[in-house]
């Protein structure tokens, strides 16, 4: 048996991502006043990751499963990042770290762009405001790399990459050459694509048992457990191995 005739139907799986939107824009949130600080941090990652996994789906059920690769390799991305804060030494600070350093960057480039003295004026505030940026995240590739050390999800990263960026991918999906025949396939699909839709939900998965474990008395918790046995989802990287690459 294929590992892809493991991995539960891809109508389960997008099911199980669309829950998890729906579940995210529909209710209120409890945080203990301990988690507070991390849930400002984490939630908007981790939502953000449900997001994209949710129009992944989208594309997907539109026939667009290609184009939706970029959606899931974003949305892997996000939730890992989210995950490897949570559990790793001084992470969620090196997080912060970055999203400052980022903000201050980008406004910095646009306000000299613009040559709009006002938004100057307010970065270099919002400098000085900051003070000394501690040390940032590392690299995707490394935050993936440390939180799997099977470097599946590495792998699996750039192997959607693949499909994003400029590569032979974008030769190889739409033409087709036999000897002095050439042939066009205008609506390629993705080579992976039961394996790009498991590691969408992972990424919700990831995401949406990290926003639970920081509401006091992770009301779903429980069905997030039984979703992750019937779909062979892992719940974080710490507790299990993810199963959807390619070998």
């Amino acid at each position: 048996m294929s590992l892809e005739q493991k991995i539960p139907p891809v109508e389960d799986l997008l099911a199980f991502i669309e829950e998890q939107e729906a579940r995210l824009l529909g209710r209120a949130y409890d945080i203990k006043g301990t988690d507070a600080g991390e849930f400002q941090v984490i939630y908007g990652v981790c939502a953000q990751a449900i997001r994209y996994s949710a129009a992944f789906a989208t594309l997907h059920r539109a026939g667009r499963p290609r184009e939706a690769v970029v959606l899931a390799r974003q949305a892997i991305e996000h939730a890992v990042t989210a995950q490897w804060a949570r559990f790793t030494e001084g992470g969620l600070e090196k997080l912060v770290a970055t999203l400052q350093a980022t903000h201050i960057d980008f406004y910095s480039k646009m306000s000299a762009w613009l040559k709009n003295t006002q938004l100057i004026d307010a970065v270099e505030a919002e400098t000085e405001r900051l003070g000394r940026l501690g040390k940032g995240m590392p690299p995707v590739a490394d935050r993936l790399r440390a939180v799997d050390q099977s470097q599946m999800l590495e792998m699996v990263y750039k192997q959607q990459s693949q499909l994003v960026h400029v590569t032979s991918s974008s030769t190889t999906g739409f033409v087709r050459i036999d000897g002095d025949e050439m042939t066009l396939v205008p609506v390629p699909d993705d080579p992976h694509g039961v394996n790009t839709t498991y590691v969408a939900a992972m990424a919700a998965m990831f995401a949406a048992w990290l926003i639970e474990d920081l509401i006091a008395g992770k009301p779903g918790m429980l069905r997030l457990d039984q979703q992750s046995d019937q779909l062979l989802l892992p719940i974080n990287v710490e507790t299990s191995i993810p199963r959807g690459n390619d070998g």
